[in-house]
């Protein structure tokens, strides 16, 4: 069964780093060179970052991007004599591979099923922010393969939990967050699961609140040790800078910018409103959902599927999945302080949990198996089909 998994995991990486260089080679003579085109990200800093190691400007919020990128990009064009922008190409899509192997190995760790598994890695792989942020340079797709690193460390880690794996997951959230500071959230899942195992055994263990209390520290300090090192003070400067800028409690109590938060992370991050790529989508575009057939087709069976996903999730109860979902809602509390403008920009972290909840549902409705799956792999042809056209289609 290893090996099945492992031949598995290979082709779907294989897969994936076809049609991500394939997109990616698409779009890069024209996003290599221009900037915020696309749903508001710096690609051109992003793609610069890549070829000569910085920590300035936008690497300041991700700290290892640059460090981690840099030698992968110099190995390239030396062993195989590649160009510099088409060694940033291949790592990119490389990256944006991994990220897609990583989803199936968590599927897989969650559902004990490759069928599922590499059904509903496709879902995420297509789903709009993840084939757009996975077909251009960004920092996304790298943060994201680690954040689902945490996640099936955290499968683990509620089967046979251990003081090594804890700290590990609370220096691997530390890490994440060198590549997305958000990221650093991931510790709250390492802390939920704990105090359910406290609520479980019914005691209120001091040692475990200690644990719950140290997997937070450690993660405090795996970020900013390094960030104080690289910028000194200036670190505290920057990112107080940074908060006052963006971020603003305001926006809790302003419908526009919550609404353009909740749309453009539950629905634009799935399904693309409009046609063609650009570069932000305003809660307004919600109405372009029912120009075609094909759109209003897959927002109902989106929308329908995760109202019946939740409503199973209340009557059945999975702690895993509640977790993930309380995480998926604090983070995107943390949006709307910061900056719900450019809510689909983050939308990519949130996604996984979503089709975790879908894959979860999937597989615990009973009906003909035959009948669900058909549904199933229509409704990722279509998206794909969709998608990928908003993807190829010029942008304007």
């Amino acid at each position: 069964m290893r090996r099945r998994i492992v031949i598995t995991a290979i082709i779907v990486f294989a897969a994936w780093f076809g049609v991500y260089l394939l997109n990616l080679s698409h779009l890069g003579p024209v996003v290599l060179v221009k900037r915020h085109l696309i749903l508001g990200s710096d690609t051109t800093d992003i793609a610069n970052a890549m070829r000569t190691l910085t920590f300035a400007d936008d690497m300041r919020k991700h700290l290892l991007f640059s460090a981690f990128t840099v030698p992968l990009v110099n190995f390239f064009e030396s062993v195989f004599s590649f160009g510099e922008d088409q060694s940033i190409l291949v790592v990119l899509a490389l990256i944006s591979a991994a990220n897609v192997t990583a989803a199936f190995f968590v599927l897989y760790r969650f559902l004990s099923s490759v069928r599922l598994a590499i059904l509903f890695a496709s879902l995420y792989a297509f789903m709009f922010a993840n084939l757009v942020f996975n077909s251009i340079p960004e920092t996304y797709p790298l943060a994201n393969s680690i954040a689902l690193l945490y996640v099936l460390l955290l499968l683990e880690y509620k089967t046979k939990p251990s003081l090594f794996l804890g700290i590990l997951m609370a220096a691997l959230a530390g890490i994440a967050a060198l590549f997305n500071p958000p990221l650093l959230s991931l510790v709250v899942l390492q802390t939920l699961v704990v105090f359910n195992q406290m609520r479980r055994q019914q005691t209120a263990d001091k040692r475990m609140v200690l644990f719950a209390l140290l997997n937070v520290v450690i993660a405090g300090l795996v970020y900013s040790l390094p960030n104080i090192i690289v910028h000194g003070e200036s670190f505290l400067r920057f990112s107080s800078g940074y908060f006052e800028k963006y971020a603003s409690m305001s926006h809790f109590v302003r419908a526009g910018d919550v609404a353009t938060a909740v749309v453009g992370f539950l629905l634009y991050s799935a399904i693309s409103p409009i046609d063609h790529l650009v570069f932000e989508l305003p809660v307004r575009l919600f109405a372009d959902y029912f120009d075609s057939m094909a759109k209003i087709l897959l927002l109902v069976g989106y929308v329908s599927f995760s109202a019946y996903a939740l409503i199973k999730l209340v009557r059945e109860r999975n702690d895993t999945i509640a977790f993930i979902l309380v995480w998926m809602a604090l983070l995107m509390g943390f949006y709307v302080y910061f900056n719900p403008r450019e809510a689909v920009l983050y939308s990519s972290q949130i996604t996984f949990p979503i089709v975790l909840l879908h894959a979860w549902a999937f597989s615990k409705t009973p009906s003909f198996a035959r009948a669900k799956y058909v549904a199933l792999v229509l409704f990722i042809a279509l998206l794909a089909a969709h998608n990928l056209a908003v993807l190829y289609a010029p942008i304007g």
